[in-house]
């Protein structure tokens, strides 16, 4: 409608005939504003000349009609984009959030778009972890981590790190020219990182690798020019493959005379990523001199790659279906049943064992301690100070990132508990459920055994010794005899009945042949989990792919491929030396024999090896 009408001129004020002007002003608006302006509907007679209720009926007049739905949609999608700051986002959310009519759940809304959205994954991890976050929590969180990645950052950015001189340089025909700028033979590389540059050590890159069948680890040099091995590792490798011809001279800044004393060119059999290179080593005597490789062989190796630029990548957008069960992928879960461990009786039955406390490394205490505190606070473990029959020892295991794990040992609880005898699927058993399934999603429990609460009395045979004192597991533990049975027949009873759901243990597989049925049994399987109490591990969980690892192989396209990472795994095992590690290797092969003609063949000879 507004779009029919002409607007009148702008009004100036500089004209030297104001009135003139005036009058020619208000005609124009005369025949085109009081046709709008004739149609509007005050609350009082008197609204019609306040120029306040005046203005008011324009802007509702030509200000457009808002959808719901769009404005909701516009806000989901809002995500922090690579360089905005957190203040900066949350305005504007705040700002959209106006116009979503979500009403009194408002602030829950922007907060579950903040902990969706926010751009750093270690935030979100974080913000995951939270057992109770409300909006202002979260806001502290990630403006926390963001400062704290500033200042980082700040401290970094003045550090220069040089590279040593430690590189080996083939001797050129016309001499090598030693650097004065950057000290005797140290060649620096210089890559520009925004406003300011950074000399960055690459030598300090290191792989570990199997050469000819020997794990070797190898240090990624970009200055160096062929590769090195060695003696040392050399006289490592098989000796049917210790075969050298004659090599070239090098020359390394440092060492005796400036050069390397060189015994030969080995070529070797290296494999990277499933895939078996041949490559060349100039094998040198030189002590605590390291293993190198080049740059032709890293980057044919695809060890290292030239980049010119950095680009932040986004985290893919989390499925709407997830935003809806939010609550299924934070905290511990509770199952709705408990787990009676039940022991031998009469002649079977086993004296009560009662274990002390073992010594744990100093290096672990804080670790252990600060982890046993966690679990009294997650309602996993209780303090005990009455009487126990049964005292189990603690085990304690390390993870890569410092943090560690703590386990029951019920080594002699296990000889007198009971086993439930719930029968195990095979691989192929479950395999055969596929159907016609073209999409699927995996998923994966959040301590899947901490899940399933313990009896009262069960609790107590579950008891374990540390060195601040005993503590009763009020959850299943790992390492019970009983557990997995126990598990697996539990989630088979709560998740058994839906449909294209194919469950093993603590791994879920969701299938659908099309898409919409993909939805539709997600949905089923994540509104039993809210039904259950049942928690899922979201950083784990994979959606809505056409092609999926799960199990030790990749499904796909309606057949069941073999995992590339589990040839690897066999390509890279050290050569058997003896009986245990023989069968380890045909162990490993076996798993895969479905994808292996004639795989009894190959290996009969191998098997020959362990009959007595």
């Amino acid at each position: 409608m507004a779009s029919s009408l002409k607007a009148p001129e702008p009004f100036s004020f500089s004209s030297p005939n104001l009135a003139a002007e005036w009058k020619m002003w208000w005609r124009q608006f005369e025949l085109e504003g009081l046709k709008i302006f004739d149609k509007f509907v005050f609350a009082t007679a008197s609204d019609e000349k306040k120029i306040k209720p005046v203005l008011d009926k324009f802007d509702s007049h030509f200000e457009p009609l808002k959808s719901e739905v769009f404005e909701r949609f516009k806000f989901l999608r809002r995500h922090q984009q690579p360089g905005e700051s957190f203040d900066s986002w949350i305005v504007c959310l705040r700002g959209m959030v106006k116009g979503c009519n979500y009403g009194t759940s408002g602030e829950s809304v922007l907060r579950d778009q903040v902990v969706l959205g926010i751009a750093d994954t270690q935030t979100w991890e974080k913000l995951l972890f939270e057992k109770s976050l409300d909006l202002a929590k979260a806001c502290d969180i990630v403006r926390a981590c963001e400062a704290s990645r500033a200042q980082f950052t700040q401290i970094t950015s003045d550090l220069t790190i040089r590279r040593p001189d430690d590189s080996v340089n083939r001797l050129a025909e016309k001499g090598v020219k030693k650097s004065s700028s950057t000290g005797e033979g140290a060649r620096p590389k210089t890559f520009s990182g925004g406003a300011a540059q950074q000399l960055v050590d690459l030598s300090e890159c290191s792989e570990t690798l199997s050469v000819d069948g020997v794990s070797v680890t190898v240090k990624l040099d970009s200055g160096a020019s062929c590769n090195v091995l060695p003696q040392e590792v050399f006289h490592r490798l098989p000796t049917r493959r210790q075969r050298l011809r004659p090599g070239p001279r090098l020359r390394r800044y440092g060492a005796k005379n400036g050069y390397l004393s060189v015994l030969g060119v080995h070529t070797a059999k290296m494999v990277v990523k499933g895939t078996v290179h041949i490559v060349d080593f100039v094998v040198v005597n030189e002590p605590g001199q390291p293993s190198i490789l080049g740059p032709p062989s890293c980057q044919s190796l695809d060890l290292i790659r030239r980049v010119n630029s950095i680009q932040s990548v986004s985290r893919p957008p989390v499925p709407a279906v997830v935003t809806e069960f939010l609550n299924v992928f934070t905290g511990l879960g509770k199952l709705p049943i408990e787990h009676v461990i039940k022991l031998s009786t009469g002649s079977n039955a086993v004296d009560p064992v009662v274990s002390p406390a073992g010594r744990i490394p100093f290096r672990l205490e804080e670790p252990v301690y600060r982890k046993l505190e966690q679990m009294v606070a997650d309602g996993i473990i209780a303090p005990v100070s009455e009487h126990t029959d049964w005292v189990s020892r603690m085990m304690v295991v390390s993870k890569p990132d410092g943090n560690v794990r703590i386990c029951i040992d019920p080594s002699s609880l296990n000889k007198a508990a009971l086993r439930q005898h719930y029968s195990i699927p095979t691989v192929e058993q479950l395999f055969a459920k596929l159907g016609k399934a073209k999409f699927f999603c995996s998923l994966d429990t959040a301590q899947g055994f901490y899940q399933i609460p313990l009896s009262e009395e069960s609790s107590y045979l579950c008891t374990m010794a540390t060195p601040r004192g005993r503590y009763r597991f009020l959850r299943m533990p790992f390492g019970l005899k009983s557990t997995p049975e126990v598990y697996l027949h539990t989630m088979s009873e709560l998740f058994g009945d839906l449909t294209g759901v194919i469950t093993y243990f603590d791994d879920f597989l969701v299938t659908g042949e099309s898409m919409e049925e993909l939805q539709t049994n997600l949905r089923q399987v994540l509104t039993r989990c809210r039904q259950h109490n049942l928690k899922l591990q979201l950083k784990k969980c994979k959606f809505f792919l056409k092609e999926v690892p799960w199990l030790g192989h990749v499904i796909g396209d309606g057949v069941v491929k073999v995992d590339p990472s589990k040839v690897e795994a066999i390509v890279n095992m050290p050569e058997p030396t003896d009986k245990a590690a023989l069968v380890r290797l045909l162990g490993m092969a076996t798993y895969l024999d479905k994808f292996c003609p004639n795989l009894a063949g190959l290996t009969r000879s191998l098997r020959d090896l362990l009959k007595e």
